[in-house]
């Protein structure tokens, strides 16, 4: 009755098939038929308010490793690490299967649990756990948010120098965390602090 009506589907995935070839045999059904537009793979992570079959559908299951707790709507919850869920008709971990058969570069499980630079505290002790991963980007990130911690932001065409300031402390021959500190505090001239920032303390905040 709609023979020009495209086709989406929003939520696809057969239970028990072979992603690899399932998927890869619909996607290229997509590319036969113009008006089939394609799938969105379903779904990220178990359902675990679900119960039955309806939890065999996440490609991400949550690990019993915790990554510290987030408070919602009053009620505190764990912060689980994400662990990949494997296609057993393909042998590789779901997230991989489907990737791969989409293009994409897929999921680097060795930083699932990492510690991200948006959460670690702006202390000594996050600044700790973001070094030993050895990641120049991850130490960018965690000198940004203390940047805008200070009120400040790095001024934009100076991104290079920012990494640049990030590698010496990753690698070691700009010091530990005093020095980092003590360097945005001197306000270098690749950050733009604004001086008419205020801060105003409210004591009746509970």
């Amino acid at each position: 009755r709609f023979p020009t009506t495209p086709v989406y589907i929003g939520e696809y995935h057969r239970i028990g098939g072979n992603q690899v070839e399932d998927v890869g045999l619909v996607l290229s059904s997509a590319q036969q038929y113009p008006l089939f537009l394609g799938i969105s793979f379903f779904q990220y992570q178990v359902a675990y308010w679900k119960a039955g079959s309806e939890r065999d559908f996440g490609m991400f299951a949550l690990s019993s490793s915790s990554l510290g707790t987030f408070d919602y709507f009053g009620t505190t919850f764990n912060l689980y690490c994400l662990e990949p869920q494997l296609d057993d008709h393909s042998g590789m971990e779901m997230p991989s299967a489907v990737s791969n058969v989409y293009g994409g570069s897929g999921v680097d499980y060795s930083s699932l649990c990492l510690r991200s630079p948006e959460i670690v505290a702006l202390d000594v002790s996050g600044y700790s756990e973001i070094l030993a991963q050895s990641s120049v980007s991850k130490m960018v990130g965690f000198i940004e948010r203390l940047v805008h911690h200070m009120g400040a932001i790095v001024t934009p065409g100076f991104e290079d120098t920012l990494h640049t300031f990030a590698q010496g402390f990753v690698d070691g021959s700009s010091g530990g965390f005093e020095d980092l500190a003590s360097a945005l505090g001197s306000q270098p001239s690749w950050i733009d602090f604004d001086s008419h920032a205020k801060c105003v303390a409210s004591r009746s905040v509970q």
